[in-house]
Order: structure tokens, then sequence, then C-alpha cells
């Protein structure tokens, strides 16, 4: 392993720029390297994009002799180390019938060491995320000199009975990317407190849907003519996380409308069951999409979830029309851009779960630190590489005027990390090699 790698492993801290500083020349301005030139393969351009691939991708498939894996979800994160920049992820990824998240580190984009000690974050058992850890984001907090790793996690405790649930965002955090140290009161942001309540269900469908509201009053539901939802967002699941100029956290949270929700529910059959006098439940017709919303923290423990409109939706009937399953944001200049992986449609999943279904990457542009979004009018990119498109995770960072993006695909060998980079600054789209 190259020199700058094991410090990395040893400290990735202001210790580790002393101990290291012969592998360094400290330069006036960050470095602008084309990486195809100090790769082992090229980057070929990808046609009516300002994209460039790795022609030797995939470059992280996630598997080593201690801990075998299938990568899912993976943090990204780039350390400038004197000005060069180093390469961490944080990856979702099992070892027989559990899992965690293993941890790897690269000096080119190419070439990667996993940690000896894989994983380092798990499952622990009888706490708020004992059955499941994903969705993780982590960000660089210079201001206490710490990893700040933001992940979904829940706790199904009885699986019979949904009441006691728990589903959140947790924070954690870390001196060296290895050793976590998981915040006292997570989950920061409880899921439960957001949501349609029993409730809501009857307050919508005997105002709103019913064909004569007197079928409430024959049943004996109790509702109100006077209501609002009790929340105007349902989250699906955590996107990304950075830090602001200010020192505090911006992320993004991908959740449903609920007012869409209600609308969506086939209320016509359902009436009719009940006039029927058969046994009658609500059916899904037409699955909410799960949009994207802002949400601000001064402290890991103290967020402001922005829940009156989304800062992003994507196109109705579109390739990004039911929601966004994963993004990543980084700043250029003035201009921030989203790297998002919208997908085109829910499908039913085992135990009575939808899954997203034909994932594509989208790109959107901010020019107001995050707050509104422009969509790119050439959206989807085609960098995914089968024909039902099946991106998983995104992760993008700059490095002089390009940024880097790493794509989790699928390969020969099963899910893989892909490497590319965008070049916003290209006058023209790459044209046709024919």
């Amino acid at each position: 392993m190259p020199a700058p790698v094991r410090c990395l492993f040893a400290a990735l801290a202001i210790a580790c720029v002393t101990s290291c500083i012969q592998d360094y020349e400290i330069l006036p301005e960050r470095p602008d390297v084309d990486p195809g030139e100090v790769t082992s393969c090229p980057f070929s351009a990808v046609e009516g994009t300002r994209f460039s691939s790795y022609d030797c991708n995939p470059v992280f498939s996630g598997t080593d002799a201690a801990w075998e894996t299938s990568v899912g979800a993976v943090g990204y994160l780039v350390t400038e180390v004197l000005a060069h920049p180093f390469i961490q992820i944080w990856y979702l990824g099992a070892s027989g019938d559990d899992f965690g998240m293993g941890y790897a580190i690269t000096a080119n984009g190419t070439d990667w060491e996993t940690h000896p000690s894989n994983p380092v974050f798990t499952r622990e058992a009888g706490a708020w995320d004992e059955d499941s850890v994903s969705a993780q984001v982590v960000v660089w907090d210079p201001v206490d000199m710490q990893y700040v790793m933001a992940y979904q996690g829940y706790s199904l405790n009885d699986p019979t009975d949904s009441a006691d649930d728990i589903w959140g965002i947790g924070v954690t955090t870390s001196l060296d990317g290895v050793t976590w140290e998981k915040h006292p009161d997570n989950p920061v942001i409880d899921f439960g407190q957001y949501g349609l309540q029993v409730y809501d269900y009857w307050n919508y469908f005997c105002n709103e849907r019913a064909s004569d509201p007197v079928i409430c009053d024959l049943i004996g539901w109790a509702y109100t003519t006077d209501y609002t939802l009790s929340s105007s967002l349902h989250p699906c699941w955590p996107l990304t996380m950075r830090i602001t100029e200010r020192g505090g956290f911006r992320g993004y949270l991908a959740a449903q409308d609920t007012l869409e929700i209600l609308e969506g529910l086939d209320w016509e059959s359902f009436e009719a069951d009940l006039w029927a006098g058969e046994s009658a439940s609500v059916q899904t017709d037409e699955y909410a999409a799960c949009n994207v919303y802002r949400m601000d923290g001064i402290e890991l423990d103290g967020w402001l979830l922005w829940e009156d409109e989304p800062v992003l939706a994507g196109t109705t009937g579109g390739p990004d029309g039911k929601g966004v399953t994963g993004a990543a944001v980084v700043e250029l200049g003035a201009v921030q851009y989203m790297f998002y992986l919208g997908f085109e449609e829910w499908i039913p999943s085992t135990g009575g779960l939808i899954s997203a279904n034909n994932s594509t990457l989208h790109i959107a542009r901010s020019y107001d630190e995050g707050i509104t979004w422009e969509l790119d009018p050439n959206n989807p990119v085609p960098l995914h590489r089968t024909q039902d498109k099946q991106l998983w995770g995104v992760g993008a960072q700059v490095v002089g005027t390009r940024i880097y993006v790493w794509l989790s695909d699928i390969y020969d060998q099963g899910r893989a990390v892909g490497y590319f980079y965008y070049e916003p600054d290209l006058e023209e789209v790459h044209p046709s090699s024919e």
C-alpha cells in the first residue's frame, strides 16, 4: 500500500499531515489534473453529455477475503491533505446473514484498500436501530474536527405490531472514520412524528371521498368536518448532507406528500365493499412520489425539517416522476450541483413493501445555497448499464474544475461502483463518436 494510504488509515486527521508531509508537494492552488493521466486506464467521453467514464469500471466491488460484501448504499467523502485528494467510502455490505458498514480508501479513485477491521459500524442489539442501518452520508466537520455520519435506522420490536416500531435518522461521529460514537439522542429525527394518523384517513374519506357521508355515521366512525392533516409529509429515506459556510448542516430527505398519499388510495372500491356489507380495506391505486425536502441543523440533535413543499420534484410521468432514491450535493464556484437518482415507478416487493424501480442519474443546480433547484433540461444522464436501470448509490466531489462522480450499478460481478467525472464548464456536450 502506498505510504499516503497507510498514513490515512493510521490517523486521517491533522496528525497524519505532519507524519506524511514528505509524501506531498505544497501547492498554492488546488490541483486540476485530468484523472485519466494518473490512473491505470483512460476515461472516455460519454456522447451527448459532459461526463467521461473510466474505461476499466468498476473500480470497487467491495469483496475481500475477511468480509464478503455485496455493495449496497455507499457514503463518499474526499479529504484533501495539502491539496491532494483522498477518496473515502463507507459502504453497506453483508457477512452471512448479518450486515454492516465497511470502510475503504483510495489515493487515485481506482485502487482501493479495505480496512482490516471491517465492518466498522454495525447494528446494535436492543438499540433503536437494531434491525437496519443504511442510507449513510458522511461529512467532515472542520469546527469539531470529526467525521459526522447521518444514517437511516429502524427497529421493528414486535414484528406483528407496527405501533412499537422506531424509524428515523441517527447521527454518529468519529475522529478517524473507523471508530464511531452514536449520538445519545438518536434518532435525531424521529420519522414516527411525521406521516398520517388513523383519524386522518377517516377525516379525508368522510369529508372528501365518500359519496354520502351518512355511511360514516352509520358505521359510527368519528370524524370532523373542520380538519387539517396531522403532517404534510411522510418520510421515505435520507438523501445527503453537507456542511454550510456558517458551520451548520444542511441535509435533504426524500418524503411523500401526505395529501398525495390519500388521493392515491382506492376509496371507490373501499366504499363499495362497505355498502355491500363486506370486509373492507383501502388499497393503493397510485403510490405518491418521494420528492426532496430540505432540513437544516445548527447542532447534530437540533434539526428543522421544512415540510411545506419539496425543494425538488421530478417530472410527472417522467423518468424521475416517482421521486429520488439517492443524492449528492457539491459546490463549484457560486453553483451547487445535485446529482440525484430519480426513479420511474414503484413495484411490489416482499412483505407487502414497495421498491423504487428504473433509477437513472439526473442533475439539478442551485444558485441560492440549496434553497431552490433547477432541473437540467437534458435529464436523465445515460450512465446506467442495464436496460432496467438499477442505479443504487451516487457520490460526488469537486476536484479542481471537475466533479468526480461514483455510481453503484450492476456489473458482471454484481453490484459495484463505477467512476466518472463531470465537466460543468464545457461549452458543448461531447459529440457522437460516429
